[in-house]
Parts: C-alpha cells; structure tokens; sequence
C-alpha cells in the first residue's frame, strides 16, 4: 500500500497514518528549508476516538502547549455536554425527563441541535437525529450489541417515539422541547463535525491560518503545508480486514466526511448489520452503498448529510446531490465489485 502510494507520487515523502475513522490523512512532508515551518502536531483522544491536529506558521506569540489545552478543554466540554455515555450530559438528560416541558440548552448544544433538525428537514427524514431509542435498541449507543435482532415489536415501539416533526426548538433556540415523552435524541452523526469546525474557529482565532484537523476521521483543512504544496487526504477503501487508499484528495480550503457500513457493525449468520440506521424503518441500512464521502465548508454538515446519504441509496442520494449540488463520492457494491461514483460537483477534486 505504501510503496503503491509513493510510486504516485514519486518526487515526495509520504508519511501515512491510519485512524480509526473512515478516512485516511496522507500528510506530504517535504524537505525542510528555511523558508518552510514543519508542521506542529497536537494528538490525543476526545468524543471515544483520536484526533490529530497539524499546524503551519504559528505566530510567535502563541504557546504551543497553551494550545493544546485550549484544544482539550474545547473537545471535552462538547463531549460532556452531547455524549449519550454521560449521564449528566444534556442530552442524557434531556432524553431521560419524561416531560414534555421546555428544556434549557447550552449555546453549543443549541448549536448543533438546530443545524441538525434544519438539516433532518432538508433531507425528508433521511438524517434524523431523534432516532435515539433505535440506535440504543439495535446497540450502538450505551447499550452493547447483543447480536441478536430486536424484536419486530421493539423496533415498532422505537419508531413510534421518533421522529423530526415530534421535536421543537426555540425562535431564540435557546430551548427544546419533546412532543412524545419517549422520544430520544442522538448527535452522534454531527457533533464529531461540529468538534471540527469549532477546533478550526479556534485556531483561527489564534492567528493560525493553515491546519488540518482530524477527529475520528471527520477533516478540515485550510491554508497551504511548506509553502505552496497542499494537504493531501484519502477516502479509505471499505475493507473489513485490512486498510488501504481508495482515493487520494486535495481537499482545500474545505471540510470532508465519510460515512460506510464496514467498521460499526455486527453479523448474524453472514449478514451485516450497519451502525447507521433507516429512520422510516427502524432497521440497519442494507443496500448497495459502502461508504460516501461529502465535502462541505461545515464539517457538522458534511457529516450529517454522509449519513442521510447512506440511507437514501445511491440512486435517491444521486438525485439529491444533483439538486443541491452537494460534492459527494460514493463506492458501491455491484456484484462482488467496489465501484466508484460520483457528483458533477465532486469531479475537480478527482482531477
């Protein structure tokens, strides 16, 4: 795979690191000059996965380590305010009140929260973020997978309680509130990419104007690395057993997302069973699409919509792109065979 990548690009070093989302960082190291800063790395774990932060030309008056913990204490603070692994979480406890009252938010839940309900509205329910108690009953929430299917009436009882249109917001979203008393609330398809976003306006704030930032696979970069060479990434190939390049990008000054059906998932008796789940069914997704990629300026909203996408199916999926010309990459499974397809709109980043 290495060797495969630098006969691509001969005149390079290539350094490749795997994560454990679903794409892969190709940073291109070029040969240190006194007119190039190598890049600072900052690395560590936050929202149950890693992240990786690489910075160009920081201005001298910032610390590197005062940094790092400004980082930290920004990724901690969304995860204990949108983790449904703390009890004490916002959204924990908004899905554990039973009242139907409205419930005070903090302004980064209130965030992400009302960008993830616009975007539910966009997609017709493709991405629904109140599927809470589906992903708890199928196991990928809290609650560990059995590797059993629920039962029917689980899944009726589950589909009952959700739903975008049960779910209000604030004119001033500083509140929500729940029509169903049951219903359940999970952020796992965008808060990752809103950590992004929020790290980049950090940076950003510190005079740092060209980075990448990696969490749990979700990227952004901006800006140039040495100079006039620019940051590479790659859409992984959607194998179970082993891990290697499908597609090498230069992303720009821009966000990238991918969402696939071959890292969160469980078996039963050879059929697989996908973490992302069909909000009108109640059931893993099983259709023809491995993974999708979108390329968005928001990392919040190229993770949503890689998840809508998922659910919609390739052709459906196609056809949205199209009308809100979305930059979207898709690899398919067509008789035993990975085939790539794209948008119009995703073409220049192939080029």
């Amino acid at each position: 795979m290495i060797l495969a990548v630098k006969d691509l690009l001969t005149d390079w070093k290539v350094g490749i690191r795997l994560i454990s989302g679903l794409v892969f960082l190709i940073i291109i190291l070029g040969s240190c000059t006194k007119d190039k800063v190598e890049p600072v790395e900052i690395v560590g774990s936050a929202l149950g996965t890693v992240f990786s932060i690489k910075l160009v030309s920081i201005p001298a008056d910032v610390n590197v380590s005062s940094l790092q913990f400004k980082i930290e204490e920004l990724l901690t603070q969304i995860d204990s305010f949108m983790s449904v692994f703390y009890p004490t979480s916002e959204i924990s406890r908004f899905n554990d009140t039973k009242s139907t009252d409205w419930f005070n938010l903090s302004p980064e839940v209130s965030r992400v929260i009302a960008e993830s309900l616009q975007i539910s509205e966009e997609t017709g329910g493709a991405f629904d973020f109140t599927i809470g108690n589906q992903i708890e009953l199928w196991g990928f929430g809290r609650s560990a997978a059995t590797g059993k299917i629920p039962d029917e009436s689980k899944i009726q009882t589950a589909l009952q309680t959700s739903g975008y249109q049960k779910f209000l917001i604030s004119k001033d979203r500083s509140s929500i509130r729940k029509n169903d008393p049951g219903l359940s609330i999970n952020l796992s398809a965008s808060a990752k990419g809103y950590a992004v976003d929020r790290v980049a306006q950090l940076l950003e704030e510190n005079k740092i104007f060209s980075y990448l930032v990696e969490i749990g696979g979700e990227i952004k970069t901006k800006g140039k690395k040495n100079g006039a060479k620019p940051w590479l990434v790659a859409i992984e190939r959607p194998d179970v057993n082993k891990r290697s390049i499908q597609k090498i990008l230069k992303l720009g000054n821009d966000s990238m997302a991918t969402s696939g059906d071959y890292r969160n998932f469980f078996e039963i008796e050879n059929q697989r069973f996908s973490h992302t789940i069909d909000p009108k069914t109640g059931w893993p997704v099983n259709n023809e699409i491995a993974s999708v990629s979108v390329i968005h300026p928001s990392c919040l909203k190229a993770d949503a919509l890689a998840t809508a996408l998922i659910v919609m199916g390739f052709e459906r999926g196609f056809q949205f792109a199209q009308k809100h010309n979305y930059r979207v990459f898709w690899i398919l499974r067509e008789q035993g065979e990975l085939v790539e397809k794209y948008s119009p709109e995703f073409k220049p980043f192939l080029d």
